[in-house]
């Protein structure tokens, strides 16, 4: 059953609500809900503009960012999660992940209206 844009987006939104509400031992949970939603963008790098690749620098980007680059830079953070182990609930703490979610959900918005 396909779902219509208005049902995609509330799910969206509420796996994002929830991401807010961080554990980390849902970490893979988080993971596999937005990559069921092809909320995780594959070729993330492309989207990036600092070389070699500084996640700092790219999340100064979040507040002019379009839906899509703040899916690439929440992918970017699970990714660097995969290579330092630990990354994510630091960035959570940081407020980097809410800073991302809060801007993704504030587009769904604007798209709902």
């Amino acid at each position: 059953m396909d779902m219509n844009l208005s049902e995609r987006n509330q799910k969206i939104d509420d796996v994002l609500a929830q991401l807010l509400s961080y554990e980390p031992r849902k970490f893979d949970w988080y993971y596999d809900q937005l990559e069921n939603l092809d909320m995780i963008v594959y070729d993330y790098g492309s989207y990036m503009v600092t070389e070699p690749l500084n996640v700092d620098e790219e999340l100064r980007r979040v507040l002019d960012a379009d839906f899509d680059l703040c899916r690439a830079l929440l992918t970017l953070l699970f990714r660097e999660d995969h290579f330092d182990n630990g990354s994510f609930e630091t960035r959570v703490e940081r407020g980097d992940v809410k800073l991302i979610v809060e801007r993704m959900r504030d587009l769904i918005r604007e798209e709902l209206q």
